[in-house]
């Protein structure tokens, strides 16, 4: 798995170190920070506020989800930002009845899921980025399936499933608050919807299924990607 400061050299030129400071692939400003780490880096400049994870631009599988949940963050992190202040919602739950700073609130890889929200244009991309990969192995060699052609099917349908599964979890839950959290060294995510009801408790990362109830103030296991 690729560190973030691999990917910045790699894929766009650009040299910062782990704990340093640089330009944003992005947008260009001189305001994108990389954690010690080499697992996160970030742009803090208003009008971006997008990131890199580790691992997430190779091409792999585990990747290609990383990229659909890179895309579904910062939906529903610009959702949580520009929510009304003085009103029931996500936003006021987090600051005032938890208590977040609101720059911590912003820094964070948190959000809101938007209303009528529709993830297929971030899913679709990679799910036609996949099919073309198996297509192209079976137009290469007819007769016996290879090793590489089963290969490329199992990771096709499993993406497939993924995706079902993401769609699922995320049903019926607008105005939830969605944590999305990379877990190193490996390249899944654990993606969590807690309801923002005063009654919710600290969310878990232990869980595996998206299963509770869509009026249910408990948080939603974590659906492992």
């Amino acid at each position: 798995m690729r560190t973030v400061s691999q990917i910045l050299l790699e894929d766009h030129g650009m040299a910062v170190n782990a704990g340093g400071k640089g330009p944003c692939p992005f947008c260009g400003h001189a305001t994108f920070n990389l954690k010690h780490d080499n697992s996160l880096g970030k742009c803090f400049h208003p009008s971006c506020g997008r990131h890199v994870t580790a691992g997430h631009q190779n091409g792999r599988y585990q990747d290609s989800l990383a990229r659909i949940l890179d895309g579904l963050y910062q939906d529903a992190h610009r959702e949580l930002l520009a929510l009304p202040p003085g009103q029931k919602n996500a936003l006021n739950y987090s600051q005032d009845e938890r208590g977040v700073h609101p720059t911590v609130i912003a820094d964070a890889m948190i959000g809101c899921l938007p209303a009528a929200y529709d993830l297929m244009p971030h899913c679709q991309p990679v799910l036609d980025e996949a099919e073309k990969a198996v297509d192209a192995l079976r137009q290469k060699k007819r007769g016996r399936p290879t090793k590489e052609l089963v290969q490329a099917e199992e990771r096709l349908q499993k993406l497939k499933d993924s995706v079902q599964k993401l769609v699922d979890c995320l049903a019926h839950r607008a105005g939830w608050l969605c944590f999305f959290i990379p877990m190193q060294p490996t390249d899944r995510w654990h993606c969590v919807c807690v309801s923002p009801m005063k009654n919710t408790s600290p969310p878990s990362s232990r869980g595996s299924r998206a299963c509770s109830a869509a009026n249910s103030s408990r948080p939603v296991p974590a659906i492992k990607l």
